[in-house]
């Protein structure tokens, strides 16, 4: 079976968001013990998804227009996300920058280490 970049892209989106979901729900429940009177389950969850969905495909099929090959992908391209993802979360979340930051970069960095990991040892996956 052939699978296009497309279709590597939509299981890629699906994984990350996901897992950057489940770590940004963790994180603020958890760590920051924001309460649900405060945000709730929804916003919560919505908060994982909409950043992820928004900067994934400029990363993907923008970015590599002027980015040429994974490596300069990544050590460009991550930071990019992360920095609009904090921005995002800012504006979803009632968090400050630091915390948005941290949320963001962690979400994301779990995200690339599993979602490499899963693409190399799972054929069920990719």
């Amino acid at each position: 079976m052939i699978i296009t970049y497309e279709i590597h892209f939509l299981k890629s989106m699906l994984l990350s968001v996901f897992i950057e979901t489940v770590v940004i729900y963790c994180l603020v429940r958890l760590t920051f013990k924001i309460d649900r009177q405060t945000v709730s389950d929804k916003r919560l969850i919505l908060s994982g998804m909409i950043p992820t969905v928004m900067t994934i495909p400029y990363l993907w099929f923008i970015l590599p227009l002027w980015v040429h090959g994974n490596m300069e992908l990544m050590i460009v391209g991550e930071p990019l996300v992360i920095i609009c993802e904090l921005i995002i979360l800012c504006l979803i979340l009632p968090v400050t920058k630091l915390r948005g930051f941290f949320l963001s970069l962690s979400a994301n960095s779990l995200s690339l280490f599993l979602g490499h990991l899963i693409a190399r040892y799972s054929t069920l996956f990719f």
